[in-house]
């Protein structure tokens, strides 16, 4: 060894550094010295001896390279004997205030050195925080993807190196420069993980929703500060060709459980698999909220997928029109009986809405023109097609027809899962035209309206339940049957099924209960032709209100009964999964 310290360096202050570290058997290991040479150099020497282990010469380097203002001079690196290895790097200043400033830092640094060589996690860490370049940052990714393949053969395959080169290409810098390289690992074992087990699950059922979620806390590194987030990965399969997902779906999803979320956008990652019909995505939020999300996130995501449809094409029969504004204008039969209004969908694109209103009045001397009225609606921007008198009042006053189009923003009345709301949009234009026109008679919207009332007061009843699973609570209500009980049923019943629902959902099993001597029955169907054959035979003591809602591809059938019927009940639960 001594013959060693002798070969690294003819000047007599290096030989009496390594000298020392060699010489000194009590000196644990790693062990580290430094020499401050005279300033006339302006240079100072670090003298390390340690085990060899992978990675240290890139560690000693690059933590004195960035940690000291120098320009790196003399780098030597070299095996002592079969374990230890000897090195030594040497930087120069400019002037001699650098090397003045730089001595107050040395101890700090053998410190950090210290500390990195006696965990490989910790050197990791030091240097990340020393500012590693991106190419720096993918390099030391590739080394602990290779790692977990290496320790865990039956878990992941030689696939994951495609997942990430995937990632380095697609996801935004700003999230590598930010994320520790553990966790940018982490999270694409993650990923890896989660397309296996869609893998696996589309393999047994192609024609079945599958979606996976995983909630983790992860920390952002940024210049000014460190900050913990959730990063939420969610995993799915695509059913139908002309579907999409995105972390714009997934953030609304999260919103309707934490409202006023946002997410990162140079978080967001996403992978469409081009042999299985799936979809990776990941994105972090600022949020510590991850029981909540766990527990609520994947039932709310279900139904969430958007559906590509194409735009309507309906042309309008004339005669049909003719045949309403007929029927409103037999509706007016005094003075005082409220505007007639005939309310329906006229056609979409991809960005509009149009509804066709048939509106008959009687003309009183105090009301506006009909060019007046619809200046009012100008927002609506209406489109007059006919204006017309059909008859009159008592010989007295004309009775008017109105025939005139209207379009919507699309975007306005979209639904969760990107559908449009057209009883929302509908509501939208009759509550316009009240403003104008007044109190109105909606002639083919009576039950309509019923209906929105009970739903109304079922979301009051719900609260931050209606929220969270607001689609859900629509396809529901709107899965009544018969029609005309949906808006018969006391709100505080429909609240209790709904629960119920709820309950089979996310616990998958048979629900039968009893409440102030109303009795509910929801399960999940396996086969849906045979139940409802069975039902058409049934004979009910009186017509129940029946649930028949398919969600996430499955099949939900429940009962509300006025009284039990448990023979009944029991021959209905042999159709339950």
């Amino acid at each position: 060894m001594k013959a060693l310290a002798q070969e690294i360096s003819h000047r007599p202050e290096v030989q009496a550094a390594i000298q020392r570290i060699l010489e000194h058997t009590q000196v644990p290991f790693p062990s580290i010295t430094y020499s401050l040479f005279d300033p006339i150099e302006n240079t100072v020497s670090f003298f390390l001896l340690c085990q060899d282990q992978p990675g240290l010469g890139t560690f000693f380097y690059e933590m004195v390279k960035r940690s000291l203002p120098g320009k790196p001079v003399l780098f030597f690196l070299s095996q002592v004997d079969d374990t230890n290895v000897v090195a030594e790097l040497e930087m120069r200043f400019q002037s001699r205030s650098i090397w003045e400033q730089v001595k107050g830092h040395v101890e700090v640094l053998k410190h950090e050195l210290l500390v990195g060589l006696r965990s490989p996690y910790h050197s990791n860490r030091i240097l990340e925080l020393k500012g590693m370049t991106l190419e720096e940052k993918r390099i030391r990714v590739q080394e602990r993807v290779a790692k977990i393949l290496q320790r865990f053969p039956e878990k992941f395959d030689y696939d994951f190196f495609s997942l990430m080169q995937h990632y380095f290409i697609r996801s935004h810098q700003e999230s590598l420069r930010f994320h520790e390289v553990r966790q940018i690992s982490e999270n694409l074992a993650g990923l890896y993980q989660l397309k296996r087990k869609l893998i696996q699950k589309i393999e047994e059922n192609a024609k079945r929703r599958h979606l996976f979620v995983k909630v983790k806390r992860r920390w952002l590194h940024h210049p000014f500060g460190s900050r913990q987030v959730l990063g939420i990965s969610v995993g799915l399969n695509f059913l139908r060709e002309h579907e999409i997902f995105s972390d714009k779906h997934l953030l609304k999803a999260i919103q309707a459980l934490i409202p006023g979320v946002e997410s990162f956008p140079e978080s967001v990652y996403e992978y469409e698999d081009g042999e299985y019909p799936l979809l990776l995505l990941y994105t972090e939020i600022d949020s510590n909220e991850q029981a909540l999300l766990k527990r609520e996130l994947p039932l709310v995501l279900k139904g969430r997928v958007e559906h590509l449809q194409r735009p309507l094409f309906m042309p309008r029969n004339e005669e049909e029109v003719m045949r309403h504004v007929v029927t409103l204008g037999g509706q007016l039969k005094f003075s005082r009986d409220l505007p007639q209004i005939i309310l329906s969908f006229h056609g979409q694109t991809d960005q509009k809405l149009y509804f066709t209103v048939i509106l008959a009045r009687v003309l009183l001397p105090h009301l506006e023109s009909a060019e007046e009225l619809l200046d009012h609606l100008d927002h609506l921007h209406p489109q007059v097609e006919r204006v017309k008198k059909i008859g009159m009042l008592r010989k007295k006053y004309f009775k008017e027809a109105l025939v005139f189009k209207v379009e919507l923003h699309l975007t306005d009345f979209l639904r969760d899962d990107q559908s449009v709301d057209l009883y929302k949009a509908r509501l939208y234009v009759l509550k316009e035209l009240e403003k104008v026109v007044g109190e109105v008679r909606d002639y083919n919207g009576g039950m309509i309206s019923k209906q929105n009332e009970v739903l109304s007061a079922l979301h009051d009843l719900l609260g931050a339940e209606a929220q969270r699973h607001s689609l859900l609570l629509d396809n529901f209500f709107h899965a009544l049957y018969p029609v005309e009980k949906r808006s018969l049923v006391p709100p505080q019943h429909l609240k209790t099924f709904f629960t119920f629902l709820l309950e089979v959902l996310q616990k998958k099993r048979m629900f039968l209960t009893a409440q102030e001597d109303v009795f509910y029955f929801v399960m999940e169907v396996a086969e849906k032709a045979k139940l409802l054959e069975f039902i058409e035979r049934m004979k009910f003591s009186s017509r129940p209100v029946q649930l028949r809602l398919t969600h996430d591809e499955r099949f939900f059938f429940g009962l509300i009964l006025e009284k039990d019927e448990p023979e009944m009940m029991k021959q209905l639960s042999q159709f339950s999964i």
